[in-house]
């Protein structure tokens, strides 16, 4: 090997080293730096505490001592009231103790703890631990120049300057820490049956598999959005403000005798949750009161969920005329006082698409079926009509002048519509989801195209220029 080949060698070998070098210690420093940083800022904790070790929690604040406790992973409160607690606010307590950091202490042993508000904070809170660990803090003044509280640890003399957020973590009043729910399930689909009660209005609608089937005010197949919409209003529904502990003390707020009221189903055991509601004059405003079946405790509610609730009985049915999946669709065909046509969806190698399949062999207009499948599905009522022959000669159904129909790949019919007279509304229709004709939009309609032409995929004439072949 000639020495310059060797030189070079020689240097390649010793920039890898140095760079290898140069990289480890890079990693190292880098990862020292890093660890340094965790151990600072754990130094600064004030507590060395994980939330779901936390097994009772004390909070002294807004004069109000509050304590909780924990049981099968669940909080309640157990004093002043015993009553359900906001496991959300509950946690975000126990969880500050793990999180708060101090900034700084401003004195080791003080002399005059009233100068800092700590000689009879205002707020206190304690945790114990499922591992019998007691741990307290005293929340004291705030310094107004950096926005620090001052604050003290039990069984530890010193002060401490905390960041602002420690007011925030801790100081809660009793509402604040209980469940404000009126209902209490976590989704819709727990729920078999709901009943809702307005003054001389009622309503009510079953499960049926992945449906709702209105009971109330008449037997029919429900609109299942307007029912999840009254469910999503209960299920989030939540008191304002707590009007008595029990309905006895002080004011009459009108449950004993109430025309409203809002009652769910749950489970397979079909448990039953009710809440009654009455509206009540308080000092020349109207307030909204409310009490869950079985309990005392009375709540203020906001009027909305009256709103949410009020539905027409038109509102509760379902309007959809066709009822069926696009992507089952195999075949659809079309009829018009003129003329009739079908198209069928065939998979090739470039994936699925529409052909034309009578009264010819041809091709088909690329995503026009997309558009009409799409309107056949979402066309909904305005209005329902009569059934019966007579509302068919009525409204032009007794003779059609348009109709469609789709159906799946093993020749099942999927759903129907046929189109009657003009009405001050819009269209009548008649489809094979209810016995009554409906009325729908006009321009749902219209949309749809009516003529077989508007399907047929005309060829593209030759480019100008081009010589037709045999010429």
């Amino acid at each position: 090997m000639k020495d310059f080949t060797k030189s070079i060698l020689k240097t390649f070998a010793s920039i890898c080293v140095l760079g290898g070098l140069g990289a480890y210690a890079y990693l190292v420093e880098f990862k020292k730096a890093e660890e340094d940083e965790k151990k600072k800022d754990e130094s600064k904790k004030l507590f060395a505490l994980k939330k779901e070790d936390a097994q009772s929690l004390e909070v002294a604040a807004k004069g109000t001592v509050i304590s909780l406790a924990k049981a099968d992973g669940k909080w309640r409160i157990t004093a002043p009231v015993q009553t359900e607690a906001d496991q959300n606010a509950a946690d975000g307590v126990a969880g500050a103790f793990d999180t708060l950091k101090t900034e700084r202490v401003t004195e080791e042993n003080p002399a005059n703890l009233a100068q800092y508000g700590l000689h009879a904070p205002e707020l206190r809170v304690s945790v114990k631990t499922s591992g019998g660990a007691e741990l307290g803090l005293k929340v004291g003044m705030k310094n107004e120049f950096d926005n620090t509280y001052y604050v003290m640890r039990d069984g530890d003399p010193r002060v401490y300057q905390a960041p602002s957020s420690v007011k925030h973590s801790f100081d809660k009043d009793l509402f604040a820490l209980r469940d404000k729910r009126l209902f209490f399930f976590e989704k819709n689909d727990e729920v078999q049956k709901l009943e809702v009660r307005l003054e001389d209005k009622a309503y009510s609608a079953e499960r049926e598999g992945d449906r709702w089937r209105l009971r109330l005010p008449a037997d029919d197949r429900a609109d299942d959005e307007e029912v999840t919409k009254v469910l999503n209003a209960l299920r989030s529904l939540r008191a304002t403000a707590v009007a008595a502990e029990k309905e006895g003390e002080g004011a009459d707020f009108g449950l004993k005798v109430a025309k409203v009221s809002f009652s769910v189903w749950k489970g397979p055991e079909n448990a039953l949750q009710q809440v009654v509601v009455a509206k009540r004059d308080a000092g020349g405003k109207q307030k909204v009161y409310a009490r869950r079946s079985g309990a005392e405790t009375v709540w203020e509610i906001g009027e909305q969920i009256l709103k949410d609730a009020d539905k027409k009985e038109f509102d509760l049915r379902f309007k959809k005329v066709m009822d069926f999946k696009k992507d089952e669709v195999r075949k659809v065909v079309f009829k018009s006082a003129a003329e009739e046509w079908t198209l069928v969806k065939g998979t090739t190698d470039t994936g699925e698409q529409w052909e034309i399949e009578a009264p010819e062999r041809a091709k088909a207009r690329p995503y026009k079926m997309n558009s009409v499948l799409y309107n056949l599905t979402n066309m909904k009522a305005i209005e329902f009509r009569g059934g019966g022959d007579a509302a068919r000669k009525e409204l032009g159904l007794a003779s059609p002048s348009r109709r469609v129909e789709v159906i799946d790949g093993a020749g099942k019919s999927l759903g129907w519509i046929e189109i009657g007279d003009a009405t001050t509304s819009g269209p009548a229709i008649m489809s094979n989801v209810r016995p009554q004709a409906a009325i729908v939009e006009k321009a749902r309609v219209d949309e749809i195209p009516w003529k077989y032409a508007d399907y047929k995929e005309e060829p593209k004439p030759p480019d100008a220029g081009t010589a037709p072949k045999g010429k």
